[in-house]
């Protein structure tokens, strides 16, 4: 991570986005960038090589500031960037790690905080079998909606070897909400986020069975 240096809180500075979305490491965002704020921290961005935190806003708007946000959140690195000709940027970028918020700064020229890194314990042993049964779990409520009339193509074939990415790929095609992600996001291990993950799959299925509907995003 890349940033200026706070000696005071021994965190870095870093640009931040705060977002109606959560961002998972390893998951790739695609950005609209037309607010003049966050159309200078990306030049910033490129001109540095720095990349930004990426949080959830919890009360609020994206545009215009005012909002509430987590004091948690994703660092994400550009891969790619076009700027068009009216001066609005299309970026792609992909979270990398977690970030706690030691501190927000004044959002001038564009929001900003001081920030650490939040590394979490490795997976247990278990932790692969904690994956199999929620790819089931999540397997199997698709199959639930796809014969309700949705239509849903998921390849669980691309699912990683490595539990901790492949706990971050369900959670980001999990049916659930943000306020949901962002407990995802939030847990301490491997271990919590899984077992989470499966009680938040398990009342996507009682919501189903009641004739409810997904609070998440295949609706």
């Amino acid at each position: 991570m890349t940033g200026q240096a706070h000696d005071s809180v021994g965190g870095q500075v870093l640009p931040m986005f705060p977002l109606g979305s959560v961002l998972f490491p390893g998951m790739p965002l695609q950005l609209q960038i037309f607010e003049e704020r966050y159309v200078r921290m990306v030049e910033q961005c490129l001109a540095s090589g720095s990349g930004f935190g990426v949080v959830l806003i919890e009360r609020g708007s994206e545009v215009g500031g005012g909002d509430v946000r987590s004091n948690f959140g994703t660092l994400a690195v550009i891969d790619d960037s076009r700027k068009f000709i009216d001066g609005t940027w299309s970026v792609a970028a992909v979270g990398t790690r977690r970030l706690k918020i030691a501190e927000w700064l004044e959002d001038a020229p564009y929001p900003r905080a001081v920030v650490s890194g939040w590394d979490e314990n490795g997976p247990s042993t278990d932790a692969s079998l904690l994956v199999q049964g929620c790819a089931e779990q999540l397997a199997s409520y698709l199959r639930r909606i796809s014969n309700e009339g949705s239509r849903v193509d998921l390849d669980f074939s691309r699912l990683s070897d490595d539990p901790s990415e492949a706990t971050w790929q369900l959670c980001a095609i999990s049916p659930v909400g943000p306020l949901d992600r962002q407990r995802l996001l939030s847990c301490a291990d491997v271990g919590g986020r899984l077992e989470l993950l499966s009680t938040l799959l398990a009342e996507q299925h009682e919501l189903l069975d009641l004739g409810g509907r997904s609070s998440g995003e295949f609706e």
